[in-house]
């Protein structure tokens, strides 16, 4: 049997192209007028439209037998595109994606009362707990498959009891203030709808959410090194100054207070300047006589409160780390 020659060869390959391109013309056809039809997800509409532009140009610019090999390409690959698209249309989709709600930061203020009168073991240890509390005030970066739960800034104020006016200026030791972080929704499932955008909006909070961290745990350690490495030395107590100071130097709808005192004023108070409105005040009481510790309690939580404070609570020393992080926490609740 004779082999065809190179002439017939060619006939052969571009016969055999042709009859693609007209399989191709009849299947786009086809979805051509089904894409017309009402109902037809539009994505597929303009997938079919863009195809056909396509095989024209190629048709009329390129070589026969190279434009039915790519038509055939461009016909699998829209038909896989509308078969998928069926299932998870293509283009903008009304995805819904939530964020986790910032709070307020917590505006604070505190007073340590580390005068002569004061056991120095308890000043210390309030010292030490106050820097405690503002180092750990955001955790360290953790796994945040799950989500994470904002953290609130700090904007803390510390000062010191001072002899004959603790309103003076040498009263305040350290101004913090922590950034908030925000929280991170829950990492989608790859079965939820609207996956892709999901996602992407959960990697976007992750990364703010880890840089947020970074930026307040820095905040956070210089805080407590200054509370640490300040000068606590004083003399006398003019203990009711101090929160007067913080009255006159915090703003804000909600703050929250700690005053580590024995109570014990030994010089004309300085009050009546600074609004006390809506401040929480914990008192961390030093005391060994009962009887004397209630009535120290009666008449300074008469005194904050006929000027305005909006509750004044107590606790004891041995209290003061756990006490401490509750109550800037909860917010004086």
């Amino acid at each position: 049997m004779r082999r065809p020659g190179p002439a017939q060869e060619e006939v052969r390959l571009v016969r055999r192209e042709w009859a693609k391109v007209r399989r191709f013309r009849v299947i786009r056809q086809h979805l051509w007028s089904s894409a017309s039809v009402p109902g037809t997800p539009e994505p597929e509409g303009a997938a079919l439209r863009a195809v056909g532009r396509a095989f024209r140009s190629l048709r009329d610019e390129v070589q026969p037998v190279a434009a039915a090999t790519l038509g055939t390409v461009l016909l699998a690959g829209v038909l896989a595109a509308c078969s998928v698209g069926r299932a998870t249309p293509v283009g903008p989709t009304n995805v819904i994606v939530h964020t986790v709600p910032m709070p307020p930061p917590v505006v604070g203020g505190a007073c340590i009362d580390s005068t002569r009168s004061m056991p120095r073991p308890v000043v210390v240890g309030a010292i030490d707990a106050l820097a405690e509390m503002v180092q750990n005030w955001v955790p360290a970066p953790a796994d945040r498959t799950r989500g994470s739960n904002p953290v609130p800034g700090l904007e803390l104020e510390v000062r010191k009891v001072l002899g004959g006016s603790s309103l003076a200026a040498a009263g305040e030791l350290a101004r913090v203030s922590i950034p908030g972080v925000p929280g991170v929704i829950s990492k989608p499932a790859v079965s939820d709808d609207g996956y892709v955008e999901k996602v992407r909006a959960w990697r976007d909070q992750v990364r703010a959410a880890d840089a947020a961290t970074s930026r307040a745990r820095a905040e956070a350690k210089e805080g407590a090194a200054a509370i640490r490495g300040a000068d606590w030395s004083s003399g006398r107590s003019e203990i009711a100054g101090c929160p007067e100071a913080l009255a006159l130097t915090t703003t804000g709808p909600r703050r929250v207070w700690v005053l580590v005192s024995d109570l014990r004023q030994n010089e004309p108070p300085q009050v009546g300047l600074g609004d006390l409105t809506d401040a929480r005040i914990l008192i961390v009481q030093v005391c060994v006589e009962a009887q004397g510790c209630l009535d120290q309690q009666h008449q300074w939580s008469r005194a904050l409160s006929d000027r305005g404070a909006a509750r004044v609570a107590y606790a004891r020393p041995e209290q003061l780390h756990s006490a401490l992080s509750s109550w800037f926490r909860g917010q004086g609740s």
